[in-house]
């Protein structure tokens, strides 16, 4: 009787990726870019990027150089997202339409200029990215407040300095018109744990400092910014 041997072949099917050919755009509206201050004081200066491409898309936002005083401190902030002064890079996605503030920080501790240049780049195609340089100058003579407060343009909860945090952040927003304000808050069952600002506040951008102590837990928070009839809210972390 002959040994009949029996060999399957098995068919493996390659999936090859489909390659986007979808366009990458963007829009840049540079808000503040140069400033003076008093030393010891501190300053945010920004842009709004907006991904106009008609897809999602994954931006990563560096700072590539400091040219700044070595006692100087400066930090990235995307959106309300404020890292530590050590993180140099963020990525971040964006919906088709949507925008956020791209800022760079400075904290001048001596008289001086100082310069940081801030890129951002498409995840998908490299090749689409910008940079710009923003710089402070920090005096220790008098400063008008024509030099260090920019233009109004909207409503905005700028950021959340540091977020994370332990026990105490910086909340920096911006008022497109004299108008009451509120600040307030919350833990996540919505109950407010501290009003921070409640009165009438001018154009322009201004700072509130929360302080959580020692009574509340670490955990999750919310920010609530209420002005003329608008609402803006963020997160922050607190970490003990």
């Amino acid at each position: 009787m002959r040994n009949i041997r029996m060999v399957v072949f098995t068919a493996m099917l390659f999936t090859v990726p489909a390659i986007s050919t979808a366009q990458v755009t963007y829009d840049w509206e540079l808000l503040q870019q140069e400033a003076t201050i008093q030393v010891g004081d501190f300053i945010k200066l920004k842009g709004i990027l907006t991904n106009t491409s008609a897809q999602a898309e994954d931006f990563t936002i560096s700072l590539l150089h400091d040219d700044v005083p070595d006692d100087w401190t400066t930090s990235i902030c995307v959106g309300s997202y404020c890292p530590a002064p050590f993180v140099r890079e963020v990525t971040e996605t964006f919906e088709s339409g949507g925008s956020d503030t791209l800022a760079v920080n400075f904290q001048a501790n001596s008289e001086g200029t100082g310069s940081i240049w801030l890129r951002f780049r498409s995840v998908t195609d490299p090749s689409v990215q910008d940079s710009v340089q923003f710089t402070c100058h920090a005096t220790t003579n008098d400063v008008g407040e024509s030099d260090i407060v920019e233009q109004p343009y909207n409503f905005r909860l700028d950021s959340i300095y540091p977020n994370p945090f332990n026990a105490t952040t910086r909340i920096t927003y911006t008022l497109p018109a004299a108008q009451p304000v509120e600040v307030g808050v919350y833990n996540i069952f919505g109950r407010e744990v501290q009003r921070l600002v409640q009165g009438r506040q001018s154009a322009g951008t201004h700072q509130a400092v929360f302080n959580a102590g020692h009574k509340l837990p670490s955990g999750m928070y919310f920010v609530r910014l209420l002005a003329g009839g608008q609402t803006r809210i963020a997160r922050a972390v607190l970490v003990k």
